[in-house]
C-alpha cells in the first residue's frame, strides 16, 4: 500500500470510542522506538535492520520526508498490534506520525502452572475489557516527550479493533484519531469511530478530549444511530475518579461515578431505553421490546477482593413490552417494575434479597445459590384481591377485564434444590417423586380469601347452574352452539352416564370430589417430574380446570391462560356444583376429531349411546382426554394396541377402589374385551 503522507498540524482528524483507548497507546509506543532508535539507522550501515527487528516492521525506509515503517507487529500481554504503515516526521516544534491500516487483535493465552485461570463467557470477557480501559486513558502520557519539550502529534487513520468485540458488538471501527501533545504539556484528542452490532445496527461516535497539567481529562461524544442523534455524553477523569452523563434522544439522563477503591453509582433519571431498544434484544431476547421503556432509580457497586456487591434503590423500569407467545397470545406491557435490594456475588456463591415492586403490589424475596444449592424464598404481605389484579400487566389477563374482586390474600413460597439434578433423569421418575430431591411449599389460600364479586363480561360463571349455551368454532371456523341443558338432543345428563364420567374422574382426576379445583398433590409431582427432566412433560389440570378452559379460554397453553384458568376456576367451583361441573365437563370435552362429550363419542368409537357402554370402553374414552384427534386416529386406523388395553384393565380395579364400580364389575373387565367401530376411520 502507499505510505501515508508525511504528519503535518492541519491533516484532517476524528476519534473513536473513548473506551477503545489502547489502540492509540499501542502506536505512541511504535513512535518511541522508532524515534529512539532513529539515530542509530543514520549512524550504522546495518541501523535500519536493528530498526526493523526493534519495531517489529517488515521493511524500514529513510528519507527527507520522515521515516517509514511498513508491516508493524507489536505484541504485549495478550494484544498483538498490526500496522499497515506508518510514517514518522517532523510536526510544528516537534515530531509527529500517521498510522494507516491499524488493527488490534487478542492472542490466546497458556495459563501458567501459578496463574489464576483466565475468565470465560461474556461476563469475563467484560469484566477483562473494563479492567484494561480503567487502566489506560484514551490520551497516553509520553514522559520521553515530556522532557523534550515538543510538539507531537498522532493521526490514525483506518483501524479495526477485533480485540473489543463483546457479545453482540462487533470489532469497532476507527475512522479518525487525531491525538495532538502540545510542549506544555495539553493532550487534545479529536475522533470519529463507528460500533456495529450483530443484527445490523450501527452507531457512530464523535467524541473531544482534552487534558492538562492543571485539570483531569475532560471529554464530550456524540453517539448517533443513523441519522439521530442518539446520545449525548460528557464527562471528567483522573487518576481517582470518573464522571459521565448520558442524556438520550428519547428523554431523560444517566449517570455514572467511577472510583478507582472499585466502587461505583449509577443513576437514572426517567431515561429513555428507545435507542438501546436493539442492543438489548441482542442480550436478553427478541421478546423484549424497550423502545417507549423509562428507567429510573439507581445502582451502586463495589468490590471487596474476590466478591462484587450491589445495591439497587428505587430501580425501576415503566412501559416494558414482552411479545412472547409462552406467556400470552399478544403483547403484555409491564406499565411498572421495579426492585430495591441487594446482592453479592462471588466464586462460590450469589445471594440476593429485597422488594420486587409489580404496580401497588410489593413481593419479598430472598435467594441464594451455590454450586451444590440453589434456594428461594419469597412472602407476599396482605394484599387487595382487587390491587393484585389492576396491578397485572396489560394484556396479561384479556379475558378477565372488567372482573372485580373481594378479600385480601397473603402468601409465600419456599424452593430449594441441588442444581446438579435438574434435567439429569431419564426415564420414569416415580421413585424419585415419592422423595423429591428438593423442597417446595407454596401457601397461596387464594380460592378461600379472594372472590370474584363481578364476572368479566362474555363470561356467565353463575349461568352455567342453569341451560347454558357453549358456542365454540369448529375446524371449518363456523360457530357452533350446544346446549347443556336436557333441551339439546346431544346433551347427556350425568345420571345417565355415571360410568363414563366416573371413569373420567378415574383417569383424569381422582381427587375430584374432594379438592377446591385444584390438585396441590399432583402440581408438585408435576412440578419436580418436569425439573427432573428439564422439560415440561407432565401437566396436573383438574377437571374443573379444564371445563374453564374449554367453555371461556380456548386450549394454547400460555402462561396467560394459566392464570386465568386458575381464577376462573376459582369462581366456577365457589358458585358450581361438584356434579354440575362435572355434568358440563363430560358434555364439552373432545373425544375425537371434532368429537364433543360422552354422547357423541360413544356413538363415533362404538357405534352405541353412552348408556351402554362398557366398563372398559368408557375407560378407553376417558383414555383419549389427553390427546383425542392423534390417539383416536392412530387406534382406528391401527388397531388398539394390547398395552393400551392392558392399562385400561388395570384401571378398571382403580374404579373399583373408589368406590365407582363394583368389584366383581371391575373382575369381569380383566377379560373384557373391545372393539372400535368402522366409524372412526
Amino acid at each position: 500500500m502507499k505510505p501515508p503522507s508525511p504528519p503535518t498540524p492541519d491533516r484532517p482528524s476524528g476519534g473513536p470510542d473513548p473506551s477503545r483507548g489502547r489502540a492509540p497507546k499501542a502506536a505512541w509506543r511504535a513512535v518511541a522506538a522508532a524515534s529512539l532508535c532513529a539515530a542509530v539507522a543514520l549512524a550504522e550501515r546495518d541501523g535500519r535492520a536493528q530498526l526493523q527487528a526493534l519495531t517489529g516492521a517488515s521493511q524500514v525506509d529513510l528519507d527527507v520526508g520522515g521515516l517509514i515503517l511498513t508491516d508493524v507487529a507489536l505484541s504485549r500481554r495478550d494484544l498483538t498490534v498490526h500496522v499497515d504503515a506508518m510514517r514518522l516526521g517532523p510536526w510544528t516544534g516537534g515530531v509527529g506520525a500517521v498510522v494507516a491500516g491499524l488493527r488490534i487483535e487478542r492472542r490466546p493465552t497458556t495459563p501458567q502452572p501459578d496463574a489464576e485461570p483466565p475468565s470465560t463467557g461474556h461476563a469475563g470477557r467484560a469484566e477483562d475489557a473494563g479492567r484494561k480501559a480503567r487502566s489506560s486513558l484514551p490520551m497516553p502520557q509520553l514522559a520521553w516527550l515530556d522532557r523534550l519539550g515538543l510538539d507531537a502529534g498522532l493521526l490514525v487513520e483506518d483501524a479495526e479493533l477485533p480485540a473489543f468485540a463483546i457479545g453482540p458488538l462487533a470489532p469497532p471501527h476507527v475512522h479518525a484519531l487525531r491525538i495532538r501533545r502540545r510542549a506544555g504539556g495539553t493532550y487534545e484528542m479529536q475522533g470519529i469511530a463507528r460500533a456495529d452490532l450483530t443484527d445490523g445496527t450501527s452507531y457512530g461516535v464523535r467524541l473531544v478530549a482534552e487534558r492538562s497539567p492543571a485539570s483531569p481529562l475532560s471529554f464530550s461524544a456524540e453517539v448517533r444511530s443513523g441519522r439521530s442523534s442518539a446520545f449525548a455524553m460528557q464527562g471528567v477523569h483522573d487518576e481517582r475518579r470518573t464522571e459521565v452523563e448520558v442524556r438520550a434522544r428519547a428523554g431523560g439522563r444517566a449517570r455514572a461515578v467511577i472510583d478507582a477503591d472499585a466502587a461505583a453509582r449509577l443513576d437514572f433519571e426517567a431515561f429513555g431505553l428507545g435507542d438501546l431498544d436493539g442492543p438489548l434484544r441482542l442480550v436478553v431476547g427478541p421478546a423484549i421490546d424497550v423502545s417507549d421503556a423509562e428507567l429510573s432509580g439507581s445502582l451502586t457497586f463495589r468490590k471487596d477482593g474476590s466478591t462484587v456487591s450491589g445495591q439497587a434503590t428505587g430501580l425501576e423500569i415503566s412501559r416494558l413490552r414482552i411479545v412472547d407467545g409462552r406467556i400470552a397470545d399478544g403483547a403484555v406491557t409491564v406499565e411498572a417494575f421495579g426492585f430495591d435490594g441487594i446482592a453479592h456475588v462471588s466464586a462460590n456463591q450469589q445471594t440476593a434479597s429485597g422488594t420486587v415492586h409489580v404496580g401497588d403490589v410489593a413481593v419479598e424475596i430472598s435467594a441464594h445459590r451455590t454450586d451444590a444449592v440453589v434456594a428461594m424464598d419469597a412472602l407476599l404481605p396482605p394484599t387487595s384481591c382487587q390491587a393484585l389484579f389492576d396491578s397485572a400487566p396489560t394484556g396479561l389477563l384479556p379475558h378477565l377485564a372488567g372482573a372485580r374482586f373481594a378479600g385480601t390474600l397473603s402468601g409465600s413460597l419456599h424452593f430449594r434444590i441441588d442444581p446438579s439434578r435438574i434435567g439429569s433423569v431419564d426415564g420414569d421418575t416415580t421413585a424419585m417423586l415419592d422423595d423429591p430431591p428438593g423442597e417446595l411449599d407454596l401457601a397461596l389460600p387464594y380460592p378461600t380469601a379472594c372472590t370474584m364479586i363481578l364476572d368479566p363480561p362474555g363470561i356467565d360463571v353463575v349461568g352455567l347452574q342453569g341451560p347454558y349455551v357453549h358456542r365454540f368454532r369448529g375446524d371449518d371456523g363456523r360457530l357452533r352452539r350446544k346446549v347443556l341443558a336436557p333441551a339439546d338432543r346431544d346433551f347427556v345428563p350425568l345420571d345417565r352416564a355415571r360410568r363414563a364420567a366416573h371413569a373420567l374422574v378415574t383417569m383424569e382426576d381422582t381427587r375430584f370430589y374432594e379438592h377446591d379445583g385444584f390438585d396441590r398433590e399432583q402440581m408438585q409431582r408435576a412440578f419436580w417430574h418436569n425439573l427432573l427432566r428439564g422439560r415440561v412433560e407432565r401437566g396436573a389440570s383438574t377437571i374443573s380446570q379444564q371445563l374453564a378452559r374449554n367453555l371461556w379460554l380456548g386450549g394454547r397453553r400460555t402462561l396467560s391462560r394459566k392464570l386465568e384458568e386458575a381464577v376462573l376456576t376459582a369462581r366456577l367451583e365457589q358458585v358450581v356444583s361438584k356434579d354440575r361441573i362435572l355434568e358440563a365437563y363430560i358434555n364439552v370435552i373432545e373425544l375425537g376429531p371434532e368429537v364433543y362429550g360422552v354422547g357423541e363419542a360413544a356413538r363415533h368409537h362404538f357405534g352405541k349411546p353412552v348408556t351402554r357402554l362398557s366398563i372398559l370402553e368408557s375407560l378407553y374414552l376417558a383414555s383419549l382426554a389427553p390427546a383425542p384427534r392423534t390417539l383416536s386416529l392412530a387406534h382406528h386406523r391401527n388397531g388398539i394396541p394390547d398395552a393400551w388395553v392392558e392399562r385400561l384393565r388395570q384401571q378398571a380395579r382403580r374404579m373399583a377402589l373408589h368406590g365407582f364400580v363394583s368389584w366383581n364389575d371391575a373382575r369381569r373387565a380383566r377379560t373384557e374385551r373391545i372393539a372400535l367401530s368402522s366409524r372412526g376411520d
